[in-house]
């Protein structure tokens, strides 16, 4: 891993990607944090990730959103 000038580390190695997404897994492991003032970070769980496709989430655990998806 390298620190990047923008706060970021970059992980190239499959490993280290491998190992972080198996603690992004874990319940608690990973939360969603929406870019407006205030917002604190949404419990999301990891459900599926394809390397260089897709990262599936499963939100509903986040009652603010599952209740206006239902409306």
């Amino acid at each position: 891993m390298s620190q990047q000038q923008d706060g970021y580390t970059r992980v190239e190695s499959p490993t280290e990607i491998e190992a972080l997404l198996e603690a992004l897994i874990e319940p608690g492991g990973a939360s969603l944090q929406v870019s407006t003032p205030g917002s604190k970070p949404l419990p999301v769980l990891v459900m599926e990730q394809q390397p260089g496709a897709i990262l599936v989430l499963d939100i509903s655990a986040i009652r603010e959103i599952v209740a206006r998806q239902s409306v």
